[in-house]
């Protein structure tokens, strides 16, 4: 079980791979559990992308705004411990 996620220099997030547990954060239109085609994540507005975590069920995304400079994390995906997010 593996997924990768690429941040482009124009700051586009593309994810692909297994999707198993929900950890690419895109709503594949078949109801396959995996793709081999990287997925533009186009669903939220991250803004610039400071770091990229990714886990073995979920990822994290930190970004800044840089007119507030605040702060934002974004996450998806499955903890297999508590079977939560």
């Amino acid at each position: 079980m593996s997924f990768f996620t690429v941040l482009c220099d124009n700051g586009d997030l593309y994810v692909f791979g297994d999707n198993s547990y929900n950890q690419l954060g895109v709503d594949l239109e078949s109801k396959a559990s995996k793709t081999k085609v990287p997925v533009r994540m186009c669903s939220l507005n991250f803004g610039r992308i400071d770091l990229i975590c990714c886990g073995l069920y979920h990822t994290v995304v930190l970004n800044v705004d840089d007119s507030t400079q605040q702060q934002k994390l974004f996450s998806w995906g499955l903890d297999p411990k508590t079977w939560r997010l």
